[in-house]
């Protein structure tokens, strides 16, 4: 038995209704206004013995009554049996639910019903970020995001709080993990995740399962075991904690044992979970043949990464030479060097590997171009990806100078789009179809690439938990400004740019004992300027590439001219 390694679960916040419907004289149906996860707290009187039924649903029917089909097998309701001393207060508060509507009914004279409030309940991580823009619907997205976020970290990260599943799948969390730290303090959270599922861990194999808690046995699965290292990784990078390196190297060497053990000629088998949600004819469950040996290879990269930073320079070594064995590997295996695609040439086929550098350098440019045309002109601008595919492409386009390509992508509409469902839905849907949950964060990954890419705060891996700060903002078309700030364990970042009529202002805060490589949307360093100088001749900042300078900790307002 240890002490709690985590923040405690707790009521966040409260909620007023924001309507009502009369459904029958003994029913009645509340909209809180928002969909979350938690408990109603209802005040009532009435006498002694009535029974008072409450229900919980995402949404309603035309006539305002419950729709519960979101819910799937789940009860989803509570009693309360009343004690008739006057006015008495309830929260079912030894469950919790995923809702925006509550239904209270009575099988006899109905209570007379005071107050009834929304409780919102999530682990208690304190929140790191916020992020804004002038455009409406990524505001939306983003709201979404963090909504969805917080309805599904209540002990360790969920799917989704609705239904009767409620499971820390794996492949939700490893594309939301930088969504997540950008705007909660997650360190404590996942550090306390990781050690459940080094618990889990197969003692006899060293497989990694695919959800924890392990509540059942599944097939492998490495696209989505693979969450292990990777966030184990994302923790270091921006917490900076090697201990958690340390505590997890031994049992993610065991785990890539068993992936060996799985692998013919460097190359593993076509998983079955893949990209959940992918768009693709005939896809739901899978993807591209060639996704689990990238994944192999993602692995062999991190590892050899996490081998440096614990001064292990044989296993560094030895990684990385299995990292070019299985490069070598996946490329005579699905790589069409004739067409310049990887597989079946999808967008989740092509994107991953362009994004994991296995694409020859020969051919990047190609690859790159096959995306952008699937996109474009095949897809008419719309994505074919699920869980996985959604994070990494857009990833894959940003490495790739292409962010205008996924900037479109976020503000397409119609189907399928984020716009989709943040019209109709306060939280994220599961699938595209907006069929099934209505509070799934995985499609939230795009969070980060906001914080990432738009407002432009990024790491240098080079330097972990923000030592060195990287501040390169994507101007894009349309787009008049853009601001984020991320408490970090070193203090405050803050980015934030608008355009004017002379051309652009950026106001960039570098907290103490640490510095900033800056990137401006500049060809020609004559046009910017801090305090109304000339960047190039003051002496504090040191240039380190054309238009990008080195500046130490301080708030700066710079201005770059048209």
């Amino acid at each position: 038995m240890i002490s709690q390694q985590m923040p405690p679960i707790r009521v966040i916040e409260t909620i007023e209704p924001a309507s009502k419907f009369q459904i029958t004289p003994d029913t009645v149906v509340y909209d809180l206004g928002q969909n979350f996860a938690g408990w109603v707290r209802v005040q009532i009187s009435g006498d002694k013995g009535d029974r008072l039924t409450i229900r919980f649903a995402e949404e309603i029917n035309a006539d305002g009554s419950l729709n519960i089909s979101s819910n799937e097998g789940a009860r989803a309701s509570a009693a309360y049996i009343l004690k008739g001393n006057g006015t008495e207060s309830y929260e079912p508060r030894f469950s919790f639910f995923g809702f925006r509507y509550v239904e209270l009914t009575s099988d006899g004279a109905m209570p007379a019903i005071s107050q009834v409030q929304g409780r919102v309940v999530h682990s208690a991580n304190a929140p790191a970020g916020t992020f804004s823009c002038d455009n409406e619907l990524i505001n939306k997205i983003h709201r979404a995001t963090v909504w969805s976020q917080k309805s599904n970290m209540i002990g360790y990260p969920l799917d989704c709080p609705q239904r009767d599943e409620r499971l820390g799948w794996f492949g939700d969390a490893q594309v939301t993990a930088e969504e997540a730290m950008f705007n909660f303090d997650m360190a404590l959270f996942f550090r306390n995740w990781l050690s459940g599922i080094q618990s889990n861990q197969d003692k006899k194999t060293g497989d990694i399962p695919i959800i924890s808690p392990r509540p059942y046995i599944w097939d492998e699965g490495v696209e989505w075991s693979s969450t292990y290292i990777i966030i184990t990784w994302y923790h270091y990078l921006y917490y900076g904690d090697k201990r958690v390196l340390a505590e997890h190297y031994e049992s993610m060497k065991i785990y890539m044992t068993f992936l060996a053990g799985l692998s013919k000629d460097h190359i593993l088998p076509q998983g079955w979970i893949g990209d959940w949600g992918s768009l693709v004819k005939g896809w739901k469950e899978g993807e591209p043949e060639s996704v689990p040996t990238a994944f192999y290879y993602y692995n062999a990269i991190i590892l050899s990464k996490i081998a440096d930073v614990l001064d292990i320079t044989e296993d560094s070594a030895r990684f990385k030479t299995l990292a070019d064995q299985i490069k070598t590997a996946y490329n005579h295996r699905y790589f069409d060097a004739e067409s310049g695609n990887y597989t079946d040439g999808s967008q989740m086929a092509n994107a991953f590997p362009y994004l994991l550098d296995l694409v020859p350098q020969e051919y990047k440019a190609i690859v790159l171009k096959n995306l952008v045309t699937d996109i474009i002109d095949k897809q008419n601008s719309h994505l074919t990806t699920g869980v996985l595919g959604t994070k990494y492409m857009i990833d894959a386009l940003t490495l790739g100078g292409r962010s205008d390509v996924a900037y479109k992508l976020v503000n397409q509409t119609g189907y399928p789009s984020w716009s989709d469902m943040v019209e109709k839905y306060t939280t994220l849907c599961e699938f595209w179809t907006l069929k099934q949950s209505h509070n799934h964060v995985m499609m939230g990954s795009i969070d980060a690439w906001f914080y990432k890419v738009l407002a432009g705060i990024r790491l240098d891996e080079s330097r972990s938990a923000f030592q060195n700060i990287v501040i390169s903002p994507f101007i894009a078309e349309g787009l008049n400004n853009a601001q984020a700030a991320l408490e970090t364990i070193r203090g405050k970042v803050v980015s934030k740019w608008e355009k004017t009529d002379d051309g652009l202002v950026m106001n960039i805060e570098i907290p103490f004992n640490c510095q900033a490589e800056i990137h401006f949307p500049a060809t020609d360093e004559n046009v910017i300027f801090e305090n109304n100088k000339a960047l190039k001749d003051n002496p504090d900042f040191t240039r380190i590439a054309p238009a990008v300078f080195k500046v130490p900790s301080g708030n700066y307002r710079f201005t770059v001219k048209n």
